[in-house]
């Protein structure tokens, strides 16, 4: 099975970079809050532009990328990342 492996390599590198993480955290949940202010425009396969309003993009968001950034804090361990941020 590949996930469990998977997440022994994500727990791994969370442990060594964390900052890089918590980074690239804060970068993707700055990007969401902006999008679910004035909606995204993304374009499909075929090059045809779709617009999200900001209701959509807010729904996007708690979907699919809340749980993945949710796990990497996780992975770096909550009290860490915030001690981290903290001390920044």
């Amino acid at each position: 099975m590949p996930w469990p492996t998977t997440e022994t390599i994500g727990r791994a590198v969370a442990a060594r970079y964390p900052h890089k993480l918590l980074t690239r955290i804060e970068r993707e949940e700055r990007e969401a809050n902006d999008n679910a202010l004035h909606g995204v425009t993304l374009t499909d396969l075929e090059g045809e532009g779709h617009h999200l309003g900001p209701v959509e993009v807010r729904k996007r968001f708690e979907k699919r990328q809340k749980p993945y950034l949710d796990k990497l804090r996780e992975w770096i361990g909550v009290e860490r990342a915030a001690d981290l941020l903290e001390r920044r």
